[in-house]
């Protein structure tokens, strides 16, 4: 498997949607010879306010700018469909195809009591340039068993899009770190800065590479346009597992359901 080089376009949220949108335009011009880019949680509007079904505006903009410049983007928004809506990651090839979707599956207290987003109940894997990945959201990594699950489908790297206060920065590292270990993959979070009117908070720009040992590899909380080069992440891997002498801490769900229930059942 080759290398893949990703851009985390972890931009501060302007005012309207429309200046999302420039900024990122002007982001990707930047972007030399990645292969992806990863845009923040709530890309076009950290309000939430914006929404759309699936094609509309925003997805077919992007798929318009993935084939300019020949990239493939991992955009998220708020989507719309009848009456429910979902915190949703949208995956464009570099020709402009949408390859699919990811609705977060693990949702915040405030996507469900003031957003009321209704939750994903699937954990799809993309292939891009042979390389299958997950596109988890935000809160999703703070859930061992979202990533577990897209390992055990395939996946080698993890791309995630963040909105995320300063004070848990911390949190995201050591989360996206033990995520990292536990899998042993491949990890970019890429996380919008700037305050929100809608929940009275302030989001830090940020963006984090992780190797499956665990160590950040590259991490910026400045600049809005980072990069990492990875190597070919089945040497990474395989690399990782030798070191160890491992094989996956689990190679398959384990379900103590069974013994719970039959323990308290011991107990009464």
């Amino acid at each position: 498997m080759k290398k893949i080089k990703v851009a985390l376009l972890c931009y501060r949220y302007q005012n309207t949607v429309e200046q999302n949108m420039q900024k990122i335009s002007s982001l990707l011009e930047k972007t030399s010879d990645a292969h992806i880019a990863v845009l923040p949680e709530d890309a076009p509007d950290p309000d939430g306010h914006y929404s759309e079904v699936i094609p509309g505006k925003f997805t077919t903009w992007l798929q318009e700018k993935a084939r300019a410049h020949s990239l493939h983007i991992v955009g998220n928004f708020t989507e719309r469909e009848d009456d429910k809506f979902f915190d949703t990651c949208v995956v464009t090839d570099r020709k402009g195809r949408l390859v699919g979707t990811y609705r977060k599956v693990q949702l915040s207290p405030s996507d469900r009591s003031t957003r009321k987003l209704s939750r994903g109940m699937e954990t799809p894997i993309f292939i891009l340039d042979g390389i299958p990945l997950g596109v988890p959201v935000c809160y999703d990594m703070w859930y061992p068993e979202i990533i577990r699950h897209m390992v055990f489908r395939g996946a080698k790297l993890i791309l995630a899009p963040f909105k995320e206060e300063l004070e848990y920065l911390p949190y995201v590292r050591s989360l996206t770190r033990a995520r990292a270990i536990e899998n042993i993959i491949c990890i970019a979070c890429c996380g919008g800065g700037g305050y929100s009117q809608k929940f009275n908070l302030s989001y830090k720009n940020f963006g984090i590479f992780v190797l499956p040992s665990g160590k950040i590899a590259k991490e910026e909380t400045q600049k809005e346009h980072v990069e990492f080069h990875f190597s070919p992440l089945d040497e990474l891997i395989e690399k990782e597992k030798s070191r160890k002498n491992w094989e996956r801490p689990f190679n398959r769900v384990v379900d103590f359901s069974q013994k719970i229930q039959i323990d308290k059942e011991r107990s009464l």
